[in-house]
Formats: structure tokens, C-alpha cells, sequence
């Protein structure tokens, strides 16, 4: 009763502005409806269930505002009030490709997320709403370094798009500070210095960084009173709405006390159940086991994240990261990415990831390679194609 009251009360509104041709201008008041309809929600449903709500009202009005919108607005009164949501409907099997064109339709420009490297991003396929990728590899294979390269494409190429990372590797200020690193192509010492001397470069980068950033990233992270833990990035997620969640990394949120094995089972079916209720995109780094560093060491790749085959079972596509030796003495390794999973793409394939060392950055290009485990290095050119 109280959608319909809400949906009557919206169109007479957006049918008045019609009629003396001020649609455009009511637009604002329509924004604050759709607010307070939300929090009227807000005691009486979870954060899901706010979401649901909202859609089905935005629904009624024939979808005047795409989803990236109502869930800026949505957030937005979380952040006073605080909750979420999302529609997830029940769709009769005949109804499948109608559903499914009218939710593409519902996506908004922001709905597809790359690394920002053609190549790889060609083989691999890249995440849409309600998919989860895990990028996997040991300690110093420039996990974290390739997924800031994803989220500064993202961000950048789409104006509406939000990011909610949780850093709990490193804290917030240090992962704040590798946006820095990337523009201004230092490392973290000299970066470090730079701000203690108050220098014009680190400034400027900071002002182009709060530009374009532009308040739609948000870091959580770890500190000595609290961990997060899986419960905690559900209520953020559902609350805040990004467009695309990153967690880095997957074992860091387990509870105290349980093993690696035993949070991952836990952890990776929750992961995908928020990812695919809220339709959001999420990106997952997962370290490797000691078994599977020697495994891969050995040129076997696929299925070394830790806790599992539950983790590549799950995701939707999975990347594999291995820091490679050098070909000749005085080349840095090379960052081999092979694409172990997808189901868009090109299983199997390998690329050697072109990156700058002072300041950890891809550069955006790559070279296809080929796996040779008898040799050092394991991965050869396969020829000049770059991207």
C-alpha cells in the first residue's frame, strides 16, 4: 500500500511539471522524494530491503532515474540515516531475456569494470554487475598495484562510478598514498619527503588526485582496536553502494582464531551473494600458500589462492599474478598475468605486464607470452603485439 501512496504521490508531481514544461526543474524535488520515501523505510526493512523498495518505486515511475543515480541518492541517505538496498526480483523462466535486457538497460555508464590493459582486459573479459574476480599471487607480485591501475580506470573513465576499498594490508593513508605514487612516479621515500617539505609537485598531485577522486572513493582499513571482518564489509557494502567493492586481501578478514581454510569457506559464498543482491562489480586479492609459490615456481598455474579450490569455484574470473625472473642481468622481473579463469575470454593466456618499479605503475601496456617451465625465465615473448 504505502509503494503505491508513494508511486501516486511521485507521478502526480512528475506529471504536473510535464504539463507546464518544467520537467527538468523538478527534477531536485524528485530526488528528495525518493529520499524520504527511503528513510521511511528505513525502520522497518534492512538495507536490502530499503534497496528493493526503491527500485520497485523507481520502477512505477518507468525508471526515471538509471540505477547509477538512485543508488548516489540511496547512499546518500544511508550516510545520514544509515542502511541499503537492492531489488532482487523473481523472474518466471519465460521472462529470463526480458529481465535480463531491462537490467542492462537499468546499468548506467558505470557498469564495466577493466584493468585498463587491452590486452589482458581483451583476454580476460572484465566484470559486470553482480560478478566477482579474485586476482591472485604471492607477496611482491604487484597485486595491489594492478588493481589501483583497475580503479583509477574506472573512476576516471566513469564520472558516476564508486569505489569502496578495504585496505587491510596496509592502512588507508598508506594506500592513499599509492594514488600519489602513480602520478607523480616516485617511490614512497622520496613521496614521503616531498610532503615534509611541502613540495609544489606533491601538491599539484594532490589537488589532481582530490579532483578526479572527487569524494567517490572511499578506503577502509584495519587498525589495533578493530578488524573487519565479513559481516562488516556486507553492512558497508549494502550501505554505501559502490559500483565496484575491492578487498585486499581475502584471508585478512577472518575472524581470530580461524584458519585460513575455515574463513575462506566462510568468507567467498557471503562475498557472492552481496555481490550479486546488490549488483555491484567486486574485486577479491588473495595471497598464495607456501605449497602453491612452489607449485607455480614449478610453471603451474590456476587454483593457488589460499583456502582452496572454493575461491576459483566461485569467481567469475581469476587472474594470476607471478613476478618472473629477469631475462638478462639489470632488467627488472617481469609481472607475468595469466587469466586461469573467465568466462568472457581466453583461458590460459599470459601477458607480460609493463610497470614502472620506483613507483610500482602499469603503464598500460603488455606482451603476449608463452610458458616455458623448463627455462629461467619461465615465460618467453610470443611476439611484438602490445597493448
Amino acid at each position: 500500500m504505502m509503494l503505491e501512496e508513494d508511486a501516486l504521490r511521485i507521478r502526480q508531481l512528475i506529471n504536473n511539471a510535464r504539463k507546464i514544461g518544467q520537467l527538468d526543474d523538478v527534477r531536485p524535488i524528485l530526488e528528495i522524494e525518493i529520499q524520504t520515501a527511503a528513510k521511511n523505510c528505513m525502520g522497518q526493512m534492512d538495507p536490502i530491503g530499503v534497496r528493493d523498495y526503491c527500485h520497485k518505486l523507481n520502477e512505477l515511475l518507468d525508471g526515471y532515474f538509471k540505477r547509477d543515480e538512485l543508488d548516489n541518492l540511496l547512499s546518500e541517505s544511508w550516510t545520514e540515516a544509515e542502511g541499503a538496498v537492492r531489488r532482487v526480483p523473481k523472474w518466471k523462466p519465460a521472462a529470463h531475456l526480458a529481465a535480463l535486457e531491462k537490467e542492462v538497460k537499468s546499468w548506467g555508464d558505470s557498469y564495466s569494470f577493466e584493468f585498463g590493459i587491452s590486452l589482458l582486459d581483451s583476454a580476460w573479459g572484465g566484470l559486470m554487475p553482480g560478478e566477482l574476480a579474485v586476482l591472485v599471487g604471492a607477496q611482491g607480485a604487484m597485486k595491489t598495484s594492478l588493481a589501483l591501475h583497475g580503479m583509477v580506470t574506472f573512476l576516471q573513465r566513469n564520472p558516476l562510478g564508486s569505489v569502496l576499498l578495504f585496505s587491510l594490508d596496509m592502512t588507508p593513508a598508506e594506500m592513499s598514498a599509492r594514488f600519489l605514487l602513480r602520478d607523480l612516479g616516485v617511490s614512497l621515500n622520496e613521496l614521503y619527503g616531498m610532503m615534509r617539505s611541502n613540495h609544489m609537485q606533491y601538491r599539484e598531485a594532490k589537488a589532481r588526485f582530490d579532483a578526479w577522486e572527487a569524494g567517490r572513493l572511499k578506503i577502509l582499513g584495519n587498525n589495533y582496536r578493530n578488524r573487519w571482518t565479513i559481516d562488516g564489509v556486507e553492512k558497508q557494502a549494502a550501505m554505501r553502494l559502490p559500483s565496484l567493492l575491492v578487498v585486499d586481501f581475502l584471508t585478512c578478514l577472518k575472524r581470530p582464531g580461524q584458519s585460513d581454510l575455515d574463513a575462506v569457506e566462510e568468507i567467498m559464498p557471503r562475498l557472492q551473494g552481496i555481490t550479486q543482491k546488490l549488483g555491484i562489480k567486486t574485486l577479491l586479492l588473495s595471497q598464495m600458500s607456501r605449497l602453491a609459490k612452489t607449485d607455480q615456481a614449478k610453471g603451474a598455474v590456476g587454483g593457488h589462492s589460499k583456502g582452496g579450490g572454493i575461491v576459483e569455484e566461485l569467481a567469475h574470473a581469476e587472474i594470476e599474478l607471478l613476478k618472473d625472473a629477469p631475462e638478462s642481468e639489470g632488467e627488472q622481473p617481469k609481472i607475468i598475468a595469466t587469466v586461469t579463469k573467465t568466462r568472457r575470454g581466453v583461458n590460459g593466456s599470459s601477458f607480460a605486464l609493463d610497470y614502472k618499479g620506483r613507483s610500482m605503475e602499469f603503464t598500460g601496456s603488455a606482451q603476449r607470452v608463452q610458458r616455458d617451465k623448463d627455462r629461467k625465465p619461465m615465460f618467453s615473448i610470443v611476439n611484438a603485439l602490445r597493448g
